[in-house]
C-alpha cells in the first residue's frame, strides 16, 4: 500500500469515527426530546431539557432557545427553582452571543436572585462566573475580573475542580485582554491541568486553544500554531461548530502572521461560513476584521475595505468595545494604503479612544502604530515623535522593551525640519553661511554620537547575552546533578526492597514497599524546581525514615529539631541536599553498628544571613568504616552533593559547603559521625 492510500484509508478511519460519535449523540438527543414530550412534567424532564439545551446552544440557537423556553415553563410548574436557575443562564448565554448584553444581565440577574434563594455556595459561584463572563464580552475587565474573583474564592473553598477549571481559564482570558500575559498563561496553565485531571475533552480544547491565542498576542506564531492545532484535532471529534470556528479562526491569523496568506484566507472562510450559518454576530465581525487584514496584504484593497466597513457595522450594532477598536483599526490602515489620510485618522483616533477608555493595551499599540504611519505620510515629525514615544510606552508594559533609536532618528529628522524652516526666514547670504558650518557640525557630533550609541549598545548586548547564558548553564548543571541523584536513591531504594521481599513476611514487604511509592512520589515532586520549602524537605526526609525504620525497627531512632525564627514554608532548601548524608547514616552508620538502638539527630538553625544544617548519629563512626575512608569506594551520593554545591554556589553567588568528622561522646572517643552544612538563608518565592 503506498504512502497517500495509506493516508487516505487512515482519513477515513478517523471520519467514520467522527460520523459515529456525532451519530450516537444525535440519537441521545432524540431520544431525551422524545422522552420530554412522552411524559409528565417533572424535575428529570428539566434536566433532559438543560441537556438538550446546551446541545444547540452553540450549534443551533434559535432552537436551543425553543427548547428552554420549554424549561422555564416546566420548572415554574413544578417549582424547580434549580432547575429555572439553570434555564435562565441558558437564556442569557443566548442574548450575550447575540450581543444583547442588557436581556443577557437580566437573565443572569434572576439566576443569581434564585440561587440565594437556596443558599448554594457553588451555584452562586456559577452565576459570579456568567456576569464574570458578560463583562469581558462588554469590555468592562475591571468589573469582569471582580466577578472572576468572587468565584474562585467559593470554588476553591468547596474543591469545586470543574468550576474552577473555568474561573481560572475565564481570569486568563481578561488578563489576556488586559495585556498582563504573564498572569494569563499562568491562569490558563492552572486551567488546563485541572482539565487534564477531569478528562472532559470540550475543556481542555478550549484551554489549548486560548493559550495559542495568547502565543499569537506575544508573537510566538509557531508556538501558537501548534496549540491551536492540537485544539482543533480535538474538537473535530466533537462536534461543536462555534467552538469549532474560532479555532479555525485563530489559526488563520497564525497563518497570516506566518505569511502564509492562503491557508490564512482557508480558515478564516471556514470560519465565517459556520458564524454566519448559526448568527453569531460578533465573531462574524471579528472573521470579516480578519479577512480584510489578508485582502490588504493581497494589496486587494476595495476588497479589504468592504470586508473591514462590513465588520465595523455588525460589530457597532452589537456593540462590543473589545473588537470595536481593531475594526477601526483595520479601517485606518486600509484608508492610509489608499492615500486617504484623513479618514485614516480620524479611524484610527476612534480606535484609539475606545482602547484607552477600556485599557485594551493591545489595540492601543497598534492604534498608535497606526498613527505615527499616517504623521509619517502627512510629514508631520513632531505628532509622529509624541506618537511613537506612546507606541513604546504601551510596548514596554506589554513586551519591556524600546526602539530608543527610532525615537532619536525620528527626533533629528523633525529638528533638521524645524531648524530648515528656521532659516528660511534669514536672508540668503547668511543662510548659507549658517547651513554650512552647522552641517559640518551636525554631521561630524552626529556620526560621533551614532558610533557611540553603537559601541555601547553592543557591548551592554553581548554582556547581556553572556550572563543569560552562563546562568542557564548552571541552571542545566543543577538540573542534571539533580537527574543524577535521584537514581543513585531509587537504586539503593531498591536494593533495600529487594531484602525486604526475601527476608520479611509478605505483609511486611506490601507496607515497605507503599511506604517507598509514597516516598518516591515526594521526591518527584519536589525535583521539578531548583528549590522547594524546607516544610516539603523535612517531610520527605520524615517518610525516608519512617521508611527505614519498617526495616530496622527499633535499631533505629531519629530526631528533627526546627530552631529557626521562620515558618518552615518560607524557608528555601535545594531538593535532596540533605537525604544522601542521611542515607549514610543509616547504611554505613547505624545499619552496621552492633547495638539494640542507634539513633540520627537532625538539627536545623539559623545564623544571621546563613542557616546551619547539622547531620549526627550515634553509629560506627569513620574510623571504623572502610567505605568512608577508602578512596576506591568513594561515595557516589557524597561526589554528586559537593558538585551539586560547587554548581549553587556559582548561581546564588553565596557560598554552600559542608563538613564530615568523628562525633565525639562525653569520654572524647569517636562515637558516630557527624555532619555540618553551611548554606545561605534563602526564601521561597512561590
Amino acid at each position: 500500500m503506498t504512502f497517500l492510500k495509506r493516508l487516505q484509508y487512515l482519513f477515513l478511519i478517523l471520519l467514520s469515527i467522527n460520523s459515529s460519535y456525532v451519530y450516537c449523540q444525535n440519537n441521545k438527543i432524540d431520544s431525551l426530546i422524545a422522552e420530554v414530550k412522552g411524559n409528565t412534567p417533572d424535575t428529570n424532564q428539566v434536566n433532559n431539557l438543560y441537556t438538550v439545551t446546551r446541545y444547540f446552544i452553540y450549534r443551533e440557537p434559535d432552537k436551543a432557545l425553543e427548547y428552554n423556553n420549554m424549561a422555564i415553563e416546566m420548572a415554574n410548574k413544578i417549582g424547580f427553582i434549580k432547575g429555572k436557575a439553570r434555564a435562565l443562564d441558558i437564556s442569557g448565554i443566548y442574548y450575550q452571543n447575540k450581543g444583547d448584553f442588557e436581556i443577557a444581565e437580566n437573565f443572569y440577574t434572576n439566576a443569581l436572585e434564585l440561587r440565594k434563594e437556596l443558599k448554594d455556595p457553588k451555584l452562586i459561584a456559577v452565576s459570579y462566573n456568567n456576569f464574570g463572563v458578560l463583562n469581558r464580552k462588554k469590555g468592562d475587565f475591571d468589573k469582569s475580573k471582580e466577578f472572576f474573583l468572587k468565584s474562585m474564592e467559593i470554588s476553591l473553598e468547596h474543591r469545586d475542580s470543574a468550576a474552577l477549571s473555568r474561573v481560572y481559564n475565564n481570569l486568563g482570558l481578561v488578563s489576556e485582554n488586559q495585556g498582563k500575559y504573564e498572569a494569563s498563561i499562568e491562569y490558563h496553565l492552572k486551567s488546563l491541568e485541572l482539565r487534564e485531571k477531569i478528562g472532559n475533552k470540550e475543556d481542555i480544547a478550549s484551554s489549548l486553544n486560548n493559550i495559542g491565542i495568547l502565543f499569537l498576542a506575544i508573537e510566538k506564531y509557531n508556538d501558537a500554531l501548534d496549540y491551536l492545532t492540537r485544539s482543533l484535532k480535538i474538537k473535530e471529534t466533537l462536534g461543536n461548530n462555534n467552538s469549532l470556528a474560532s479555532t479555525y479562526t485563530n489559526i488563520g491569523t497564525a497563518y497570516y502572521y506566518l505569511n502564509d496568506l492562503n491557508k490564512a484566507l482557508e480558515f478564516q472562510t471556514k470560519s465565517k461560513a459556520i458564524y454566519e450559518n448559526i448568527g453569531d454576530k460578533k465573531n462574524l465581525g471579528v472573521t470579516l476584521s480578519n479577512m480584510s487584514y489578508i485582502a490588504m496584504q493581497k494589496n486587494d484593497l476595495q476588497l479589504a475595505l468592504k470586508y473591514s466597513l462590513e465588520s465595523i457595522k455588525i460589530i457597532e450594532e452589537i456593540g462590543s468595545v473589545d473588537q470595536l477598536s481593531d475594526s477601526y483599526s483595520a479601517a485606518s490602515s486600509i484608508f492610509h494604503k489608499l492615500k486617504q489620510f484623513d479618514l485614516a485618522k480620524k479611524y484610527a483616533l476612534n480606535a484609539y479612544q475606545i482602547a484607552t477608555k477600556n485599557n485594551l493595551l493591545p489595540s492601543q499599540k497598534s492604534a498608535l502604530n497606526t498613527l505615527y504611519l499616517i504623521s509619517i505620510s502627512l510629514n508631520d515629525y513632531k505628532q509622529a515623535i509624541e506618537y511613537l514615544k506612546q507606541y513604546n510606552a504601551v510596548k514596554d508594559t506589554l513586551f519591556n522593551e524600546t526602539n530608543n533609536k527610532q525615537i532619536l532618528e525620528l527626533e533629528a529628522k523633525y529638528e533638521t525640519v524645524k531648524k530648515e524652516k528656521e532659516i528660511a526666514l534669514l536672508s540668503e547670504k547668511s543662510v548659507q553661511q549658517e547651513l554650512s558650518i552647522e552641517k559640518r557640525e551636525k554631521t561630524i557630533t552626529s556620526l560621533i554620537a551614532l558610533f557611540l550609541l553603537i559601541a555601547v549598545s553592543s557591548v551592554l548586548f553581548v554582556r547581556q547575552y553572556q550572563i543569560k547564558q552562563k546562568q542557564k548553564a548552571l541552571l542545566l548543571e543543577q538540573q542534571l546533578l539533580r537527574s543524577q541523584m535521584n537514581p543513585h536513591f531509587i537504586f539503593n531504594a531498591l536494593g533495600a526492597i529487594q531484602n525486604q521481599v526475601l527476608q520479611k513476611p509478605a505483609i511486611e514487604a506490601v507496607t515497605y514497599i507503599a511506604s517507598f511509592a509514597k516516598l518516591m512520589r515526594s521526591i518527584l515532586d519536589g525535583s521539578r524546581g531548583e528549590m522547594i520549602t524546607m516544610e516539603t524537605e523535612i517531610e520527605t526526609l520524615t517518610e525516608y525514615l519512617t521508611l527505614q525504620k519498617l526495616r530496622l525497627k527499633d535499631k533505629l531512632q531519629y530526631s528533627i529539631n526546627v530552631d529557626i525564627p521562620y515558618s518552615t514554608n518560607e524557608i528555601a532548601i535545594p531538593p535532596m541536599l540533605l537525604q544522601p548524608f542521611i542515607e549514610n547514616a543509616v547504611e554505613h552508620g547505624i545499619a552496621k553498628k552492633d547495638i539494640p538502638e542507634g539513633t540520627i539527630n537532625i538539627t536545623f538553625k539559623t545564623n544571621g544571613e546563613r542557616m546551619s544544617i547539622t547531620i549526627e548519629d550515634d553509629g560506627i563512626g569513620l574510623k571504623h568504616n572502610p567505605e568512608s575512608t577508602s578512596t576506591k569506594h568513594e561515595s557516589l551520593a557524597s561526589k554528586i552533593t559537593y558538585e551539586r554545591m560547587l554548581a549553587l554556589t556559582k548561581t546564588h553567588k553565596k557560598n554552600f559547603h559542608y563538613t564530615i568528622s568523628g562525633r565525639k561522646s562525653d569520654d572524647g572517643t569517636i562515637a558516630g559521625t557527624k555532619v555540618i552544612l553551611e548554606i545561605p538563608l534563602l526564601f521561597y518565592d512561590k
